[in-house]
């Protein structure tokens, strides 16, 4: 029999406070104990989210979002992500669930890339243990979220360059691009656990409330108020453009290093860089930081009217499911995000006499990097 209680899965989305909210139910369990609340089964080993329950459900890497590896790898990552690692992690989380009469909150974004199928095995699974499922989404105007998706990938060490062409078919309502697959999505978890169970929070109108993202989280989900304390160790830094055009060049640098005769470096060993791994580390205090990039600027502006188009639609098919709705906010963001800088990589790779003996400057400034 379900017990008399609430989960709450919280799936997302990417760049809508998603991580801050992990960390701050992570970091606060005494807090959420007080209000017959747990957040179960995580630790730092699954980066403090449920990412691998969604790997479970899909038996596949639910960050793969195109699945180009519809398979789970035996090893488990830093996510919790693998065979044995996700299949234990959510023995572990049933045992609590059936054992427990607590209220429940599960959050992962990646809830948000798994399949239909993968939906109705959620909701087949969790409705063993509650009366009552809750799914919020964190909605964020597309424009604003795709740059700083993008600016998080570079963050990650992705290589790729800025493609205009590709966030204008991102943003539009027709065809198959990044919006129809997010309202597809959306669409799914309406139909496997009833519209009256799925809420938006409109993540524009919540900043401009002023209300914090965890707080008004458990409000979507119907559970009591708790007094959050972020802890001091908490970071996880937004970059800027000339962060971005740093980090492309350290990229460019790896590359040319293992590429290049006159450099021969098999490898390059970041650990030797810093011991906060290249996301957290401030690529801005290295020396090719200082040399004057070559940058191509995008203006976003030009995407306003396919952005506000979609934002638009969002809230006319979805209006009576958000929270804190504030179409005004959303069009301030949108009108915000007017420009991308980034480097020119291809004015670095034309001129190699000048780059060339830059990097080599840069990685005998970094004893131990240079892998031979």
């Amino acid at each position: 029999m379900s017990a008399n209680r609430t989960i709450v899965v919280h799936v997302g989305d990417a760049k809508a406070g998603t991580t801050y909210i992990q960390h701050l139910l992570y970091a606060n369990p005494e807090a959420l104990q007080g209000a017959n609340v747990v957040y179960p089964s995580v630790d730092t080993g699954c980066n403090e989210a449920h990412h691998f329950f969604a790997a479970w459900l899909c038996k596949c890497n639910p960050f793969d979002v195109k699945q180009k590896q519809p398979t789970l790898s035996a090893a488990e990552d830093g996510n919790g992500i693998g065979k044995q690692g996700a299949a234990a992690r959510t023995s572990e989380l049933s045992r609590l669930l059936a054992d427990g009469k607590e209220d429940v909150v599960l959050s992962s974004e990646t809830f948000y890339n798994i399949p239909m199928s993968a939906v109705r095995t959620m909701q087949a699974t969790l409705s063993l243990h509650a009366t009552r499922i809750k799914v919020v989404l964190f909605y964020r105007e597309k424009k604003s979220g795709l740059v700083s998706l993008f600016k998080q990938q570079i963050q990650a060490g992705d290589t790729r360059q800025w493609d205009d062409a590709l966030f204008e078919r991102q943003l539009s309502t027709e065809g198959g691009g990044f919006f129809a697959t997010w309202k597809e999505r959306l669409d799914d978890y309406i139909a496997v656990f009833g519209r009256e169970n799925v809420v938006l929070v409109d993540y524009a109108g919540l900043v401009s409330s002023g209300m914090d993202p965890a707080e008004a989280l458990l409000h979507a989900g119907t559970l009591p108020f708790v007094n959050f304390t972020a802890p001091p160790d908490y970071d996880n830094p937004s970059i800027d453009d000339d962060e971005v055009a740093a980090r492309q060049l350290w990229a460019e640098l790896a590359s040319t290093a293992q590429d290049d005769a006159e450099i021969g470096c098999s490898s390059l060993n970041f650990s030797s860089v810093s011991d906060k791994g290249t996301y957290l580390f401030n690529f801005s205090s290295l020396q090719l930081a200082s040399w004057g990039h070559p940058k191509r600027c995008a203006n976003l502006a030009r995407h306003d009217q396919s952005a506000m188009k979609a934002d638009t639609m969002v809230r006319s098919l979805y209006g009576d499911l958000l929270m804190h709705g504030n179409a005004a906010a959303a069009a301030d963001a949108i009108s915000k995000s007017n420009q991308l800088c980034e480097l020119d990589v291809q004015a670095v790779r034309d001129n190699r006499a000048t780059w060339l003996p830059r990097f080599k400057q840069q990685l005998e400034a970094l004893p131990g990097a240079c892998v031979r």
